[in-house]
């Protein structure tokens, strides 16, 4: 995880900026509720602009995978889900 955000950290032309974070499946049970995640590890990611929305990763996390999911959401490709702002759970 730590070399894929080098790498995007370090390209200043591009429009998306990427925050990491890692959460507890157990202990943060109301997001993996949210996100209907079913199996660990997994990557969700979360676009918390104007409208807030996420986009859960399918399979398990390599990095080909996540650079290439990390490139379609640069590219516009990814498709989003909707979630409501006032439903977003606090974290513990």
């Amino acid at each position: 995880m730590k070399d894929i955000r080098r790498a995007y950290d370090n390209k200043s032309d591009r429009s998306v900026s990427f925050k990491f974070m890692w959460i507890n499946s157990q202990t943060q049970s109301e997001w993996t509720k949210m996100f209907e995640i079913t199996s660990t590890p997994s990557v969700v990611v979360l676009n918390i602009g104007r409208r807030k929305r996420y986009l859960v990763s399918a399979g398990a996390p390599t990095i080909a995978g996540l650079n290439s999911l990390l490139d379609k959401i640069i590219g516009g490709d990814s498709k989003f889900n909707p979630c409501r702002p006032n439903d977003l759970p606090k974290l513990i």
